[in-house]
């Protein structure tokens, strides 16, 4: 009989074993020859709008674990045939879902078919078992709870993992101690009654396979062979077979690191830093605006160490915690390193408050004053330039009174966090008179005649300041301070310590006479500038 005219139980000659129709359109008749041939396997092609081709064989077993799979030789073994083969008809061209729901295609569906035959025994007692099944299959009591029938399906819906990157599963089915586990991008923490727990690696998924352990106690058809016959339908011949269920974890996602550089100096580009953590090493450099990013980092605590100029002070290593979706985010700000000038005056008449002194370096100029004690200071001025040179700073003393010979400028460079000394010393101008008296003809005096006596007047302006007298040689020289030269002990004479000093040289002596003595009114009044 042909298949278009007669619904057909099919079984196999030897064991009567139930073989089902997996092919549709096709005909099959009684006394087709079959072979098994899995390279030509119709089951690793088939698919359709609802499931693909792995989720059409993963329904297909779970079907055969809660239908009919046993022989065909009583009349209630047609009856569940029937239902069943009803069952793998509407996996076939798409009317059940992963879940094995029910989806509406276009064909004809089982529930009205089965309604024209109502008022049938047979018709009824199909229906009774196919209802049945429907609802084992949908349950699943057998397989283990929070796993899938394929690996897409289980990728689809995989969990998050926590935040130490592992998932525990408890299966309510408590079918999990009858599965082993494999996996892949992860690890299996542990396995315990009903308990299982999984690590994924940071950034994939982890996906777990459980694999049945107990087939040969189990009797559970759930494998299957296809029967192939040139263009006649392709049957399915049951087997005992191992069942799978698939479990996914996502992993810890990665993260992102951005370091941010601020400076005193406002420099802050091609700053390299090294970022360590996970065991990888990032060698890196910040952009114009001070920035570093860092993406796709996994999750962890990353130290992080910036290459610190030698114009800066040095930075200690920060710790940052990359969270997985998250951008972490490290600053460093760099002071530079400075240090101090200390500017110790001193002056022959120890006037020494309130001087003015000027630093420039490094395109700045700085302006201190002394205290009363002679002392200035000024602090934190950096010791390296851009290019970290040590920058050379010029000292002069500013407005210097007119009594003091004017000090040379000085020099220096700073040492960082360090105070760096330079004296400064105001002399007093002097004053020096020199006269050699001679005679017109000779330079020694002819006869009876004598250099000495001669009186000669210095003048500051039209008015005579004092009158000095020569030597037997015709020779004096005169020198004036206005101040004790900071050895009062040694020249105690007028108010300050002003003194002159008065030498005239002999015949035949190697250095000349000394004589040390107070100012005389006149000359106080001369130079009054230089006296205290």
């Amino acid at each position: 009989l042909n298949a278009e005219d007669y619904w057909c139980i099919i079984h196999t000659s030897d064991s009567t074993r139930a073989v089902y129709c997996i092919e549709p359109g096709k005909h099959v008749l009684s006394g087709d020859m079959y072979n098994e041939n899995a390279a030509e396997d119709y089951l690793n092609k088939v698919k359709n709008k609802t499931l693909s081709t792995e989720e059409i064989q993963a329904v297909l077993k779970r079907t055969f674990l809660y239908a009919y799979t046993g022989k065909l030789d009583t009349a209630e073994s047609y009856l569940k045939y029937a239902a069943t083969q009803l069952l793998v008809w509407e996996v076939i061209v798409g009317q059940r879902d992963l879940d094995f729901k029910r989806v509406s295609n276009g064909y004809t569906s089982v529930e009205k078919m089965l309604s024209n035959f109502k008022d049938d025994y047979a018709g009824q007692k199909v229906s009774e078992y196919y209802y049945d099944y429907e609802a084992k299959i949908q349950k699943d009591k057998k397989s283990v709870s929070f796993a899938k029938i394929s690996k897409e399906s289980a990728k689809t819906s995989a969990v998050k993992a926590g935040a130490d990157g592992t998932y525990t599963f408890n299966d309510k089915n408590k079918q999990l101690e009858n599965f082993d586990t494999s996996v892949n991008n992860g690890t299996v923490v542990s396995k315990s009654g009903n308990s299982l727990k999984v690590k994924a690696d940071d950034g994939k998924t982890a996906v777990v396979t459980l694999t049945q352990n107990n087939l040969s106690d189990s009797g559970e058809f759930t494998g299957f062979l296809t029967l192939i016959s040139n263009s006649k339908q392709t049957l399915a011949k049951l087997k005992a077979g191992k069942r799978k269920y698939y479990v996914a974890v996502k992993g810890l996602e990665n993260g992102n690191l951005e370091i941010i550089k601020t400076s005193e100096d406002g420099i802050v580009a091609n700053i390299e830093f090294t970022v360590t953590g996970n065991g990888k090493t990032y060698n890196v450099k910040t952009d114009s605006n001070g920035k570093i990013k860092i993406p796709n980092l996994t999750a962890g605590e990353y130290t992080v160490t910036e290459k610190v100029p030698v114009r800066y002070e040095s930075q200690q290593s920060k710790k940052v915690t990359v969270q997985a979706g998250k951008t972490a985010s490290v600053s460093f700000s760099n002071t530079l390193k400075k240090g101090a000038i200390k500017i110790n005056k001193q002056s022959e008449d120890g006037e020494v408050g309130n001087r003015t002194f000027e630093i420039k370096g490094n395109g700045k100029t700085y302006t201190i004053n002394t205290n009363s004690d002679g002392i200035a200071m000024i602090s934190d001025i950096p010791v390296y330039d851009k290019d970290n040179n040590k920058i050379t700073y010029t000292i002069s003393e500013k407005n210097v009174p007119i009594k003091y010979v004017v000090p040379a400028n000085q020099k220096v460079t700073l040492t960082a966090d360090a105070t760096t000394t330079k004296t400064f010393k105001n002399v007093f101008k002097k004053f020096t008179a020199e006269i050699i008296k001679k005679d017109s003809e000779y330079d020694s005096a002819q006869g009876d005649g004598s250099l000495a006596g001669a009186v000669y007047g210095i003048y500051k302006g039209d008015e005579l300041v004092d009158t000095y007298t020569t030597d037997e040689n015709g020779y004096f020289k005169t020198f004036i301070h206005g101040g004790d030269h900071g050895l009062p002990k040694y020249h105690q004479y007028g108010e300050h310590g002003e003194h002159v000093h008065e030498f005239t040289w002999i015949p035949g002596e190697k250095h000349p006479r000394e004589i040390t003595r107070e100012l005389t009114d006149l000359e106080r009044i001369q130079y009054a500038d230089i006296i205290k």
